[in-house]
This record gives structure tokens, C-alpha cells and sequence, in this order.
């Protein structure tokens, strides 16, 4: 969905300039609703699109029979997202600007690397929101290794699609607040299950969480063994004129290695020091200011 100033025409709006925010795992377009709203207020030259990526919300089914799904495949879904979305079926949609947070910053960095792969300019800016570029273990490569007691206790992102799976795979629901009393009986915290029970659909008058976990399982494991730092330091042309930005959350627990790496690739970058992972509603005012050297 497009979100843009109030009260412009059909023409003005489609006159405006192009950035699209992206989710994390297991999200929505709807989770940036609010940071979008205020940018688009203070900067009425732009509109911005929130889209689903595959496997989640109204993309649940997004992707071919057989087809791997990758942060190329998803990056490639946006792009065609972005061409649907403004109407132009020739257009490469590639937009001026791109916001992914999380799992949706990798999908960013991926959206760059796939314009260049086929010889397009690509977005002028990339942020990535509390994200790395590179590689991390997950316990999905390696099941030996979970820790499901430690998993839960830290309520980690492993942890919550598991439990998000196996309450998928249950008979569907009378009320969200069936579901919501579920994912806690698995484990999962009160304020997450709330989270995820905001996505749901109904399918023949029953209610299912709404995102399809297969290919979300996919796609996470993706994320986890994907490596793009090669965007952040490849001096090649193309990749140099890329821009790349980052906001890290103060809270977050990434290793100071990786972090310092983070911030010497980019081309601008900030911490939010008394922000966990989820920068946009931990703070922000902090992630508006960040954000807004891109619509100046």
C-alpha cells in the first residue's frame, strides 16, 4: 500500500518520489505504518510503499511451485511490487530510497545487489534498521546445537518461529485471542504472541495466523547464510555510488566485532543507545531523525 501526504491528488501523488520500507521476519507492510506516516507529513515530495514480502501476510503465496526462496527471489519480488505499484509494467522497480529492518535490511542490501546485477542504478539510499550485512549461525543449520530452555528464556527469533509453526499447523481458530493463548502455551511471550496474532486470515470462518511458515523458514535460513558485505566494502564502480546507511539498536546483541564493521562499510551510520531491537517504536524520534537525511 502506497502511504503519502493527505490531501494530494491522484496526479501529485504518483508525481512524488519513491521509497519502500521493509519488514523483518514473521512482519507486515503495516508494522512501519507509523514512521511512514510521519515522513511523509514532514515530507509531502514523497510517498512511501509498504509491501508484504513472500511468505508473509497478503505474500503468503508469493513464489513459484519448486522455487528456492532467497533474499534474490524476495528482493526480485519487491522490485516487481514497486513496477505493479506505480503502474508501469517496463518500469525496473528499483526505488530512490529503500528501508528494510531486519530480516527487511537484508532484503534491502539484496535489492541494491540485484539492480546491479543487471545493470541498473540502483537505490540512492539503503538503510539498513538493525541489521548485519553478513553471515550468523543459526540453530536451524546446526539442531544439535538448540538450547530450547535458553531459546525461550531469551524469547529468540528461532525460538517464536518454531512456536509460530507449530501453532500454525493447529486446527484454526475461533478468535484472535485463541491464537494469541496459544503461542503463550507454547512459550512465547505475552507481547510477541500478541504481535503475531495481529496477522491472521480467515479461511472458512476460522482464524490461522496468516503467514505461510515453510517459506518463512526458508527465508530465514536465507538470511542467516547470506552474505552482502561485499555491497559495504567493494570499491567497484556501481557499488561505490551506492549509499549505505545503518541504524543499530544500543540494546541489541550483536558482537562489537561485526557492529564495527557495520559502521566503518557505511556511509553514514548511528546507534540508538537506548533502543532494542525494534528501533521504530523503542525510538522513534530517533529513527525519524536518522531516516530523514534521505528526504531532505
Amino acid at each position: 500500500m502506497w502511504v503519502h501526504a493527505k490531501g494530494l491528488s491522484p496526479a501529485t501523488v504518483a508525481k512524488c518520489r519513491t521509497a519502500v520500507m521493509l519488514h523483518g521476519i514473521m512482519g507486515t507492510g503495516r508494522n512501519w505504518m507509523s514512521p511512514a506516516l510521519k515522513i511523509v507529513e514532514r515530507n509531502p515530495g514523497w510517498r512511501i510503499l509498504l509491501t508484504d514480502l513472500r511468505g508473509h501476510g497478503a505474500a503468503a503465496s508469493a513464489g513459484a511451485a519448486g522455487e528456492p526462496h532467497t533474499l534474490d527471489a524476495c528482493a526480485r519480488d519487491v522490485r516487481r511490487t514497486v513496477a505493479e505499484a506505480i503502474g508501469d509494467a517496463s518500469h525496473d522497480g528499483v526505488p530512490e530510497v529503500v528501508i528494510g529492518h531486519s530480516f527487511g535490511g537484508k532484503v534491502a542490501l539484496s535489492l541494491a545487489a540485484s539492480a546491479l546485477e543487471d545493470g541498473l542504478t540502483p537505490p540512492r539510499d539503503v538503510w539498513v534498521m538493525d541489521s548485519l550485512p553478513g553471515p550468523f549461525p543459526a540453530s536451524s543449520f546446526a539442531p544439535d546445537a538448540y538450547d530450547a530452555a535458553e531459546a525461550q528464556r531469551t524469547q529468540s527469533t528461532e525460538f517464536v518461529l518454531r512456536a509460530a509453526q507449530r501453532v500454525a499447523a493447529l486446527p484454526h481458530f475461533d478468535r484472535r485471542a485463541d491464537i494469541v493463548a496459544a503461542l503463550e502455551g507454547e512459550g512465547v511471550g505475552k507481547a510477541a504472541a500478541m504481535w503475531l496474532a495481529s496477522a491472521t486470515q480467515k479461511v472458512e470462518k476460522k482464524l490461522t495466523l496468516a503467514h505461510n511458515f515453510d517459506t518463512v523458514r526458508e527465508l530465514y535460513d536465507a538470511y542467516g547464510r547470506t552474505d552482502l558485505w561485499a555491497l559495504l566494502e567493494d570499491a567497484t564502480p556501481g557499488v561505490s555510488e551506492l549509499r549505505i546507511n545503518a541504524v543499530v539498536a544500543g540494546r541489541a546483541a550483536w558482537r562489537e566485532s561485526d557492529l564495527a564493521r557495520l559502521h566503518a562499510g557505511c556511509d553514514w551510520s548511528t546507534t540508538l543507545e537506548e533502543s532494542g531491537h525494534n528501533v521504530h517504536v523503542d525510538d522513534l524520534e530517533g529513527t525519524l531523525a536518522a531516516l530523514q537525511r534521505s528526504f531532505d
